[in-house]
């Protein structure tokens, strides 16, 4: 069985064969390491890697890159093997164990395996477990090996594997009905065919694979094997606090593993579904055994060392903390920001820790984590200690004073808690200017969790050229009775976000809607039941009479209400994008009401990225759709103009920004890997996905069925008083949903551009709904006076008329900056009204997409119910 990772694999690689040299290689020379050739690089363990020339979802390619990564970190030929499996075979992905030379192969190693290391990790593309050795002796724990790492390898979680906690009966919902219908997942079939003694180890309180999962997998091992003394499942109490990935941590580990039973595989309880690399990590060395029970690639698995920055992890006395040091900014200009140490500091004593971006959000927004290099340990209190000096020649001055007079700030992290420091200060008159030296830490800690930090800055020196500058820190930790869970409440603003005005500006929005859709349908009923009895009366009137008449209003223009709009290209792909961004807005407002995203750095851009990369095929089938009722016949570019409209502006905003950031050396330029990832993002998700949208679009619902019949000519469009011109509707159009959200625009606009945590997505929701009702309403009434005045120009005008709203709101944002902020400087200037602007059209396109998809229907609406010769 092979999972949705595989099959895009294969699409990368087979369709695309070069891919590493045009992608993977450029971003690796660009500083993006990839966590599964870092971690190969740290192997010290013998290694072999199975592989088939015709693996149809892993090339050949790919075992050989590993091999070559792990030889140049080796150093050594006799320690490293490749094995190739000639593709006449037809092993292709996984049937690598039903080559009957396979056990031999593995035994012809085994003497170079234990005497070597005593230990063996084996890489092999197949779904099936490796034999490594049968223990006739217990392994010796006590004994330091060669292996040479002193920690966690922890890997990142495929999908299946955040169903349990979420959904917890799920296995019984979906899994369970799969199973009977002979669909065996790739997890039990191989536990089946398991013929090698299994020990099971896995806490009750593990947050990730509950422990339910391992009684499964041991109930299958045991029955697969019919056996008490070959399969064993070790229950760690959920009162030890071990989590998902914290066994390695139980001092009775060792005597666990070392009992005199032929242990062959041991399945360590941080990943239970056997989808993944096991490991155990004990404190000064490793010892590594290797399952691979899945048919995914080994690359895909993504390792990453547990020192770099687990947010959230549970601590043993003594355990280092790590401080890590993010960026240094102007306190008034938020988005202007630095590396810490491109102020010159000085870095501890401590050596020092790598750090990559973890996910895209953290790049994008330009999080540099370095490691301060302090020495901090679990509940090990550090009186006031001098852990570097700084000689302050004159530049170094000058750099201390330019921070000064700018109010410079930097922020730290410990443990993912955000901490904030002022550089210093000057005196009254400004001559002379002083460095804070001392950081104060004070750590809160509930049981073996990180609660709470709190710094004081304190030792404040003068900054004298030609002195050095002793730079100091202690740490005191303190009991503290707040809930893990509830650790980021004291960054939140209850008295800011949930203040009495904005309790009222709601209510006052909802009010509002409630007179405003009260009003208009009073206004809509009466006046149609008007124009019905009208238009029904003239049906009744003979054509003399009819001639004589006075005929007008809405009816007279059905024969050209359906026309389409011009320039219908740009129109469909405006109408695709509107829909698409609603349908993210929508999404992500509920993702972050369920989950607190506010607590992760980045986690709120990345899981926008994701939706509107996810959501991609609703473009397409409203923006297609849409053009092919127009008839338009170009399908294809207006597929690619729907697809890059949005991705191509928000690009170009931040390319040219990008051009400053790096002028201005600022940690907000996006690295060049960066830069290639979102692009690959564009092309080979969204407008893939875009296309499948608009097959389905035009194929379901791309017929023009409208309830009249287009004229071949067009109507004339008589003159009209100036106010039921199109342009002043249109001006007029976006007021009153800018006056239902401008409130919330300042919380928006507050959290974003200055120092609140935006968390009450409720009233965002509430808010959302309530600019769309405002924008529905108010399109229909302008496209009633508009029809009314026999202009059946109204797709452009209700678009348009919504649309305006984003003008308001851009015109506000000035008015925000001048009188709000002290913002200032070119950086902080460009970057403000560049994404403001960004802002600004993204908001009008879905407010115009909202209000044409409401006028539409009422349009179709007033057209079908009357009688049309």
């Amino acid at each position: 069985m092979e999972g949705g990772a595989g099959k895009g694999s294969r699409m990368f690689y087979w369709k695309f064969p070069y891919i590493q040299f045009f992608l993977f290689n450029p971003l690796k020379n660009n500083i993006y390491v990839f966590p599964t050739d870092e971690n190969l690089e740290k192997i010290r363990t013998p290694l072999m890697i199975l592989h088939s020339e015709d693996d149809h979802i892993v090339p050949i390619a790919s075992a050989k890159e590993i091999y070559r990564i792990a030889k140049k970190a080796q150093n050594s030929d006799e320690r490293v093997k490749l094995v190739s499996f000639n593709g006449s075979l037809g092993y292709l992905h996984n049937g690598l164990y039903k080559d009957p030379g396979f056990p031999d192969i593995i035994r012809s190693q085994e003497q170079w395996t234990w005497t070597k290391m005593g230990l063996f990790l084996c890489i092999l593309s197949a779904s099936m477990l490796i034999l490594l050795h049968v223990f006739s002796d217990p392994i010796d724990l006590s004994r330091p090996s060669d292996i040479g790492l002193n920690h966690t390898i922890n890997i990142y979680l495929t999908p299946e594997e955040g169903f349990y906690w979420k959904f917890p009966y799920i296995q019984y919902f979906l899994f369970n009905p799969l199973k009977n219908q002979d669909l065996n997942l790739p997890n039990d079939e191989n536990l089946q065919k398991l013929r090698t003694p299994l020990m099971i180890l896995h806490a009750e309180d593990d947050h990730l694979v509950p422990f339910a999962v391992a009684q499964e997998n041991y109930r299958i091992a045991k029955k697969a094997q019919n056996s008490d003394e070959r399969v064993k499942l070790v229950r760690f109490d959920g009162s030890l606090g071990y989590l998902h990935n914290g066994l390695y941590r139980d001092p009775s580990l060792p005597d666990i593993i070392s009992f005199k039973m032929a242990v062959t595989s041991l399945l360590i309880g941080r990943n239970l579904s056997l989808h993944h690399v096991k490991f155990v990590s004990m404190n000064t060395h490793v010892v590594w055994f290797y399952i691979l029970l899945s048919s995914r690639p080994f690359h895909h698995f993504c390792l990453r060392s547990d020192d770099v920055a687990m947010g959230g992890k549970a601590y043993t006395d003594k355990e280092e903390v790590v401080l890590w040091m993010n960026t240094v900014g102007p306190y008034h200009n938020r988005q202007e920001t630095y590396k810490y140490f491109s102020l010159p500091f000085c870095v501890g004593t401590k050596k020092t820790i790598s750090h990559y971006h973890e996910t895209l959000g953290e790049a994008l927004q330009g999080v540099e984590l370095e490691f301060s290099g302090l020495d901090i340990k679990f509940k090990d209190e550090v009186m006031q200690t001098t852990y570097c000096d700084i000689e302050l020649d004159k530049p170094k001055r000058d750099a201390f004073v330019y921070a000064i007079k700018n109010h410079y700030w930097y922020q730290m992290y410990i443990d993912d808690l955000p901490i904030w420091g002022i550089v210093g200060e000057a005196d009254e008159n400004g001559e002379d200017y002083y460095l804070w030296t001392y950081k104060k830490l004070e750590i809160g800690h509930n049981g073996n969790r990180i609660v709470d930090v709190n710094l004081t800055s304190e030792g404040k020196v003068k900054l004298v050229p030609n002195t050095r500058i002793p730079m100091s820190y202690s740490v005191k930790w303190k009991k503290s009775d707040v809930k893990f869970e509830d650790r980021f409440d004291k960054y939140l603003d209850p008295s800011f976000f949930q203040h009495r005005i904005h309790w009222f500006s709601i209510f006052n929005s909802f009010m509002m809607v409630i007179f405003l859709v009260g009003l208009v349908s009073m206004i809509l009923m009466r006046t149609l039941r008007k124009d019905y009895a009208r238009y029904s009366k003239e049906e009744e009137m003979d054509d003399m009479d009819r001639d004589l008449g006075d005929e007008y209003g809405w009816k007279q223009v059905h024969g050209d209400v359906f026309r389409p709009s011009s320039h219908p290209l740009i129109f469909s792909s405006l109408i695709g994008s509107g829909c698409q961004i609603f349908s993210v807005s929508l999404i992500v407002i509920v993702l972050a009401m369920i989950e607190d995203l506010y607590t992760e750095r980045g986690s709120m851009l990345s899981t926008a990225i994701f939706v509107y990369a996810a959501t991609s095929p609703v473009n397409g089938y409203f923006g297609g759709s849409l053009y092919a009722k127009q008839g338009g016949r170009r399908w294809i570019k207006q597929m690619f103009i729907g697809a890059f409209l949005i991705p191509a502006m928000v690009c170009g905003t931040a390319f040219f920004i990008n051009f400053i950031a790096i002028y201005y050396h600022a940690s907000r330029a996006i690295p060049f890997g960066t830069m290639v990832a979102v692009c690959c993002i564009c092309f080979f998700v969204i407008l893939p996905l875009n296309l499948v949208g608009t097959i389905l679009g035009r194929n379901l619902s791309g017929q023009p069925n409208f309830p009249c019949r287009v004229n071949a000519v067009p109507r004339p469009i008589p003159e009209k008083k100036w106010f039921m011109e199109p342009a002043v509707i249109v001006c007029l159009g976006g007021i009153l949903p800018f006056g239902s959200i401008f409130i919330e625009m300042y919380f928006i606009f507050t959290s974003f551009w200055a120092y609140k945590i935006y968390y009450v997505y409720g009233f965002m929701m509430l808010v959302l709904v309530i600019l769309c009702i405002v924008t529905v309403c108010v399109t229909i009434v302008c496209t009633y006076f508009l029809l009314n005045a026999e202009d059946y120009r109204w797709q452009w005008t209700s678009f348009l008329s919504a649309a305006s709203t984003a003008v308001y709101v851009y015109m506000y944002s000035f008015y925000y900056y001048f009188f709000k902020t002290k913002m200032y400087g070119l950086f902080q200037t460009s970057f403000y009204f560049g994404y403001m602007a960004v802002f600004s059209t993204a908001l009008g396109i879905m407010c115009g997409a909202v209000g044409y998809m409401g006028t539409s229907a009422f349009v179709r609406k007033i057209y079908t119910n009357v009688k049309i010769d």
